[in-house]
């Protein structure tokens, strides 16, 4: 694994905030909101050390994370995982589910 000068390892990384979080954790595995906006952060960082963007976000409808490959000189999004289509198809499916089993009659 490439290590950039002066920075510890993605590997490092991971394994010392791993460590660090398992101090303040406790035996809670739950993640709130503020974890999980940290370690997108977290995830933010190490990934501008290669060479194409990566963005961790999170989606506000699903609550699912979502991750984007950018091309770092045109700035357009190469690949996001999952890809917007399958979300879109996943809230409406949602909604479909919602009218096909609703309570009222």
């Amino acid at each position: 694994m490439r290590q950039v000068q002066g920075k510890p390892s993605v590997t490092e990384l991971s394994a010392a905030q791993a460590a660090d979080k398992g101090k303040d954790a406790g035996s809670s595995t739950a993640v709130d909101a503020q974890d999980l906006q940290g370690m997108v952060e977290d995830l933010n960082e190490m990934a501008q050390t290669v060479q194409r963007q990566l963005s961790f976000s999170v989606d506000e409808d699903s609550g699912k994370t979502v991750i984007k490959v950018i091309d770092t000189e045109t700035e357009e999004v190469i690949r996001q995982i999952p890809p917007e289509d399958i979300m879109e198809m996943q809230k409406h499916l949602g909604e479909m589910n919602g009218l096909l089993f609703s309570t009222s009659a």
